[in-house]
C-alpha cells in the first residue's frame, strides 16, 4: 500500500548482492566490458562492482547512470554528496530511500566518472533487465540523460524532467517512466535544486495515482 512504501521502517532495506537476483546476476565476476579492470590506483584499496540495493518487489524502481568513486568504495549506488542530496529530495517529497530499489545502468565505475558509453551500456543491459524482471516496479525513476535515453533515446530533461510517460518492456513489463536531472546536478548547479525538488515531490502523486486506477 501507499502508505506502508511511504513509511517504511527502518532496517528493510537489504542489498541485492551477487547471485541474489536470478541466475545471471554475476556481476563480481563479469568481464563484458573493460571495465572491470577499472582498478582503484591507492594502495590496498579496489573499486567494487554496485549491483543495487532495495526491496525486492518494489513499486519504484531508481536508476542512474553509473557508480561514482565514493559508490565504488562502498558497493552501494548513490552514496556521497550526490547520495546525501538524493536521501535529502526523497525526504522532502515525503518517503523514504528504504522504500526504494536502486541502481545504475553500469555495474562498474567508469573512468574519471566518464558518462557510459555504448558498449558498456550493451554490456551491462541483461543484469539490468533481469533487475527489471525481478523488482516488477510500477514506477521506474531514471537519473540523468543516459539513464533515460536507455528507455527513451527521445526524452530532452530540458522539457521532459518530472514528467511521466507510459512504458512498456520487451518482456511485457509496464511501468511509468520518469526522467529526471541527476541530483549530482544540483551540487554544480544552484538553480537545479528546486527543479530537483518539485520533480521528487510529483512521485507521491503519480503513486496515489496508481492507486486509484488500480
Amino acid at each position: 500500500m501507499l502508505e506502508d512504501l511511504l513509511r517504511l521502517p527502518r532496517g528493510t532495506v537489504r542489498n541485492i548482492l551477487i547471485g541474489e537476483l536470478g541466475d545471471n546476476m554475476d556481476i563480481a565476476t563479469c568481464q563484458g566490458c573493460p571495465l572491470y579492470q577499472n582498478l582503484d590506483p591507492r594502495p590496498g584499496r579496489k573499486h567494487l562492482p554496485v549491483p543495487g540495493e532495495g526491496p525486492v518487489p518494489c513499486q519504484i524502481m531508481v536508476i542512474g547512470e553509473a557508480p561514482g568513486a565514493d559508490e565504488a568504495d562502498s558497493g552501494r549506488p548513490l552514496v556521497g554528496a550526490s547520495g546525501k542530496r538524493f536521501d535529502m529530495l526523497v525526504r522532502q517529497a515525503g518517503f523514504r530511500r528504504e522504500g526504494l530499489f536502486i541502481t545504475n545502468l553500469l555495474k562498474h565505475r567508469p573512468p574519471k566518472n566518464r558518462p557510459p558509453q555504448v558498449k558498456e551500456v550493451k554490456a551491462c543491459a541483461h543484469f539490468l533487465e533481469q533487475q527489471l524482471l525481478e523488482v516488477q516496479p510500477s514506477v521506474v525513476i531514471t537519473l540523468g540523460r543516459h539513464a533515460a535515453h536507455y528507455f527513451d533515446k527521445s526524452i530532452q530533461l530540458v522539457k521532459d524532467h518530472g514528467m511521466a510517460r507510459r512504458f512498456a518492456e520487451d518482456s511485457g513489463l509496464p511501468f511509468l517512466l520518469i526522467p529526471m536531472y541527476h541530483p549530482a546536478a544540483a551540487l554544480y548547479n544552484g538553480g537545479m535544486r528546486e527543479t530537483l525538488i518539485e520533480d521528487f515531490k510529483k512521485i507521491p502523486v503519480i503513486l496515489k495515482k496508481i492507486g486509484s486506477e488500480n
